[in-house]
């Protein structure tokens, strides 16, 4: 499923986060889950300076 161009990227990053903590599951995951493309998902986030740490399953400020 694409992103729609008007969606604010801050609701994008909460709901993200959100879902990995909750489900204690990774990016990769989630994507899977809601047919979501990890790459552009990242290149909505990385720019505002938030980058995905595999680590602890969450994007955080860089």
């Amino acid at each position: 499923m694409p992103l729609h161009q008007n969606m604010d990227p801050y609701i994008l990053l909460s709901t993200l986060n959100m879902k990995m903590r909750n489900d204690n599951v990774g990016l990769l995951h989630v994507c899977c889950q809601y047919d979501l493309n990890e790459k552009q998902v990242c290149n909505i986030l990385n720019p505002l300076g938030w980058h995905y740490v595999e680590a602890i399953k969450q994007f955080k400020p860089a």
